[in-house]
């Protein structure tokens, strides 16, 4: 390896592996458009997913955060 090669790693290098994620719910919220619900993978990841009715499939309101920029809960 080069010099150069050292100070640049690859992209690739600094991206986790993509897998698909596992939610579960840290918590859920009634609000007046239906719910909202704050999720989490086992990686780490988060993301926040609304729901219009208790029967209604969620849907993401907002991207992925991964687990490295996501807040820390201890």
């Amino acid at each position: 390896m080069t010099e150069p090669d050292l100070l640049d790693p690859p992209v690739s290098a600094l991206r986790p592996t993509p897998h698909e994620h596992a939610w579960t719910t840290d918590s859920i919220h009634r609000v007046v458009a239906g719910w909202v619900l704050y999720v989490r993978c086992g990686c780490g990841a988060r993301r926040v997913d609304t729901r219009a009715a208790p029967d209604a499939p969620p849907v993401a309101a907002s991207r992925t955060v991964p687990a490295r920029w996501a807040p820390s809960t201890t």
